[in-house]
């Protein structure tokens, strides 16, 4: 009886204190709370769904919606670092953002234990649209032409146009392209079908560009606001002459098996879509050429489908056919090399990459013609590696993955020092071993990033910019204080830009960079030294090169 008794009490005590134990566990998770407006008309959105991401992916991300008013709500939210995510039809997806942060990186929210996070509020962007007509010489509307909104990205520092929309003509020749985020636009209109044939020649539509140029260089980008609507945005395209290309593959009958061959446009030819011309007993034709600037390419692939061969030849075409055009395919061949480390006293003597300051060491190659064409390969202990089937070309040698401490002293082949030139396997592999020397003794910058007023402000991107063009620009993301710090600087002369928002790859672009040259500020980094320096911040529409 007594041991039934004290069954009794103990479950009783133990009933009291789960719910205290809840209570305590429930006081100790946060809650967040806010609102999604849109940006243009201070509407309220509902049904906009919100995603919370933890800074540590393994923790898990947790969703919901905004309701009927456009409210949301997170409960029982674990203490951490997140950012909030929002995206709805209609609009530009984007994180929650502070003051002077970009909604595209978003504000690190810190969640405490047991506190309440209120007024969230995210203003979504609204997609614009651009509108018009598309007609031929004499009027007539063209129909099924293509119509494209082109934005530039950067590629290693390049900058390339890429459709962010596309539309085709109706039978009025009218289009729309919708969905399109605020930005610069360059249009472009390409009609369809056939080439014309007039006794014997061919003609067909040039692309055009607004205001109605068949020049790239000529051509009017247009700036949409969130949620305008361009109209307006007529095209007027004309029938020139086309020319035709000719030539042959330099290999007997039984190598010409898998090879293909692609006519590219030379501006970003990496980002061309290949259509393959065909190849019949070695020889090639291509009708109906407009002119322009071309990368004509052969490519030779093996039964697993990897390159075995491949040729490259610049063209560039007038108002005169081009005939025996010969292509001699290169086979690509395993490039060697070793990564070296300077002792800190900055003596001749290398160290062995085996003491943890490396991190996964890469070492790649990118073409130069072709910036989204690139080999990679790991450094092991030792400091060597193998770049495997490198096929022709004039590349740039990069290294990856440094650790902050280190930057790239010299790449050299031989005698040749090949950081700056590059390194050319146009005619095939090299026959030494590519040195690549790093550095311990890099010096630093430091600073606090401030507005037009002189106060404080987080979350720019600080890029540190080499005047010479030996070495690649370093960038930093402020702290929510404004203050940046970036190790690891090449000894040189420096300049120092802070962006609100910068499009990714831009830093890599000289002329890009040139048109702030008069908002940053210079420095000179020395060996193992720390300059401070205090950049004000550009203004988003300036740093995408809108004006």
């Amino acid at each position: 009886m007594d041991i039934f008794r004290v069954l009794i009490v103990a479950i009783a005590v133990l009933s009291s204190t789960l719910p205290r134990a809840r209570a305590e566990v429930q006081h100790n998770k946060a809650t967040l709370e806010g609102t999604v407006v849109s940006l243009t008309t201070g509407q309220i959105l509902k049904n906009v769904h919100l995603v919370l991401q933890p800074e540590n992916r393994a923790a898990g991300e947790r969703s919901t919606s905004t309701s009927a008013d456009g409210a949301f709500q997170f409960f029982d939210v674990e203490p951490g670092k997140y950012r909030l995510f929002a995206e709805r039809s209609g609009f530009d997806p984007q994180y929650y953002a502070g003051s002077g942060v970009s909604p595209h990186q978003g504000t690190i929210l810190t969640v405490q234990s047991g506190t309440t996070l209120k007024d969230l509020a995210i203003k979504l962007n609204p997609y614009g649209a651009v509108c018009g007509r598309v007609v031929d010489e004499e009027g007539e509307p063209l129909v099924h032409a293509s119509v494209q909104a082109m934005r530039h990205i950067y590629l290693r520092g390049k900058s390339h146009l890429i459709a962010a929309g596309q539309g085709m003509t109706d039978d009025l020749g009218e289009y729309r392209i919708f969905e399109l985020p605020a930005g610069q636009y360059v249009v472009q209109a390409k009609a369809s079908g056939e080439p014309l044939i007039v006794e014997q020649s061919r003609f067909a539509f040039a692309p055009s560009y607004y205001p109605n140029t068949e020049d790239l260089r000529s051509a009017t980008g247009i700036i949409l606001a969130p949620g305008q609507v361009q109209y307006g945005m007529d095209f007027q395209l004309r029938h020139v002459p086309t020319v035709t290309i000719q030539g042959q593959i330099a290999a007997s009958p039984s190598e010409l098996r898998g090879v293909m061959v692609y006519l590219l446009p030379r501006v970003a030819a990496g980002l061309a879509e290949k259509s393959p011309i065909p190849v019949v007993d070695g020889s090639f034709k291509l009708p109906a050429v407009l002119p322009g600037s071309y990368v004509l390419v052969a490519d030779q692939f093996g039964e697993n489908g990897g390159v075995i061969g491949s040729a490259r030849l610049e063209l560039e075409v007038l108002d005169q056919d081009i005939k025996g055009v010969t292509l001699t395919l290169i086979r690509p061949g395993d490039l060697i090399g070793r990564v070296r480390l300077e002792s800190s006293r900055g003596s001749a003597a290398s160290l062995e990459l085996t003491d943890g300051r490396t991190g996964n060491l890469q070492v790649s190659l990118q073409r130069l013609d072709d910036e989204t064409s690139f080999v990679a390969a790991p450094v092991n202990e030792a400091g060597r590696f193998r770049l495997k089937s490198v096929s022709p070309g004039i590349y740039r040698v990069l290294v990856n993955n440094l650790n902050a401490g280190l930057y790239v002293k010299s790449i050299r082949v031989g005698d040749y020092d090949v950081s700056e030139a590059g390194l050319d396997l146009s005619k095939g592999a090299l026959s030494g071993e590519i040195s690549i020397t790093l550095s311990a003794n890099g010096g630093g910058l430091k600073g606090n990033v401030h507005n037009e007023d002189g106060t404080s402000t987080g979350g720019a991107q600080v890029v540190a910019m080499p005047i010479s063009s030996l070495y690649r620009p370093k960038t930093v993301i402020a702290e929510s204080n404004g203050h940046y710090e970036i190790k690891g600087l090449a000894p040189g002369e420096y300049r120092v830009f802070a962006f609100q928002e910068i499009e990714p790859g831009a830093a890599e672009d000289a002329d890009f960079m040139k048109q702030f040259a008069d908002k940053s500020g210079k420095v000179t980094i020395h060996e193992l030294g720390t300059e401070t320096v205090d950049p004000a911040m550009t203004s988003p529409g300036l740093a995408r090169g809108e004006e």
